[in-house]
């Protein structure tokens, strides 16, 4: 992706109390998470789906830091896109 992923932040946290998701995310995560959206956008295959993931768990996609105080972080992320 764009960059030196030392320099990236993208993660997904699960709040404490479990009902919501907060992304946080610096211009280089933005920009990489555009590009992953459009590359499921553009699949010529449906459905189609990415897996975003930590270093912990074989990825690179997302970093591992969590930005929030009392905040889960979530080390996998699947984006399903289904057909019409």
């Amino acid at each position: 992706m764009s960059g030196d992923s030392t320099d990236k932040l993208l993660t997904f946290e699960l709040s404490a109390e479990g009902d919501s998701i907060d992304v946080h995310m610096n211009r280089q995560g933005l920009d990489d998470l555009v590009l992953y959206l459009t590359r499921l956008r553009d699949s010529s295959t449906l459905p189609a789906h990415d897996h975003l993931m930590t270093d912990s768990w074989a990825g690179t996609e997302l970093t591992e830091e969590a930005q929030g105080t009392d905040a889960k972080l979530i080390n996998k992320v699947n984006l399903r896109l289904w057909p019409e």
